[in-house]
């Protein structure tokens, strides 16, 4: 298991002494008292196949040396958003609070600031009015913690948008939340203040490294394959056999509506895609994102078929088949006869015991003479 330690700093505006939450909150939510209860240890332990240790530490409250109105950061003013976290690194410095044994922080704000996160830190604020979901809520922090482990926001495939999987944490926008099952704080218009989830999906854990290879059923050959792959819930590392396959690239995973995934509807096959450190959800033939029994991926000659999901017992079969898996080839590329017409020294051994191989492999029995 991997650690990695961040502080939590807890940061006043200049004048503003207000302190919305009990301090205990805080310690819910971030360290050790609040595991079991949903909370970020607990998120980062499921979503990692238990691989990542996130040790936190609650600081503050301190006081900022510049007032709210001074807050001027947002999407479209990052270096706004740098000036906070500078600002709160100050005020932990002049408490006397050494940071250097971290590896990332947290500032939480006691008044309206903004939500983000990134390598230089994470930035939240919960004014506890529950006018609306709290900068608090697991399912927030899941996102922007995430980016501080350097994840990017993941896509469905085909579009260049973010917040496009909502079966994926790093899509907090358009993501799957489930009411949290400790903290049922709901705002005036019923909604959860606190909700949980969704978890990572496989390419994100993939990214992070978080994921248990010996749990993946991997298959990368250029052979024809016709096999039936058992999954288990792609976060319970606690169930024993597969957890993920890679099917050529192609990344395929169970998930289950129970845990930090209550919140998808139904359980699920995905198939998800990396290209340049991005994740991206695939649709099946029939433009469905959520695998059911019947869902295939791919054509014929190489297809993902589901074939059954048992939700009581925690577990989908998938089906992967290819009858032939044809290599790319060059545009031009000369037949045996051709190899052998050139002069010997330009004759390519490699190139010529390649090209037997694929003419004995695609040639029919009656052109082999057999």
């Amino acid at each position: 298991m991997t650690t990695s330690r961040w502080a939590v700093l807890l940061c006043k505006f200049k004048g503003d002494d207000s302190e919305p939450l009990p301090r205990a909150r805080y310690e819910e939510l971030f360290t050790g008292p609040g595991l079991g209860r949903w909370n970020m240890p607990d998120f980062f332990c499921a979503v990692s196949h238990g691989q990542l240790e996130l040790a936190m530490d609650v600081h503050g409250w301190m006081e900022l040396a510049q007032k709210q109105s001074e807050y001027v950061g947002s999407g479209a003013n990052p270096q706004g958003r740098l000036d906070l976290i500078t600002w709160a690194r100050e005020a932990a410095a002049g408490a006397g609070i050494d940071l250097s044994p971290y590896a990332n922080l947290v500032v939480v704000t006691n008044a309206p600031s903004d939500l983000f996160g990134g390598g230089s830190g994470v930035v939240c604020y919960d004014d506890g009015r529950n006018l609306a979901m709290s900068g608090l809520a697991p399912g927030l922090l899941g996102q922007e913690i995430g980016h501080g482990f350097g994840l990017a926001h993941s896509r469905l495939d085909g579009t260049t948008d973010d917040y496009t999987d909502p079966f994926d944490v790093m899509s907090t926008a358009r993501a799957r939340m489930a009411d949290n099952p400790f903290w049922t704080t709901r705002t005036v218009r019923g909604d959860a203040v606190y909700p949980i989830g969704p978890g990572l999906n496989a390419g994100n854990m993939t990214i992070a490294g978080w994921v248990d290879q010996s749990r993946v059923r991997r298959i990368t050959s250029g052979h024809a394959v016709d096999t039936v792959v058992e999954l288990r819930p792609l976060h319970r590392h606690d169930l024993p056999g597969f957890l993920m396959i890679d099917y050529r690239g192609l990344l395929v995973e169970f998930r289950h509506n129970s845990d930090w995934d209550a919140g998808i509807g139904a359980p699920a096959v995905l198939v998800h895609r990396i290209e340049d450190g991005i994740t991206y959800l695939v649709k099946d033939q029939n433009g469905q994102t959520a695998g059911v029994p019947g869902s295939t991926w791919g054509p014929q000659i190489s297809s993902i078929t589901v074939e059954s999901i048992d939700a009581a017992n925690l577990s989908a079969r998938v089906r992967l088949k290819s009858i032939n898996f044809v290599p790319d080839i060059p545009e031009f590329e000369p037949s045996l006869a051709d190899l052998m017409e050139q002069q010997p020294h330009e004759i390519s051994v490699a190139a010529a015991l390649a090209r037997v191989g694929e003419e004995l492999r695609f040639s029919s029995p009656t052109e082999l003479g057999m």
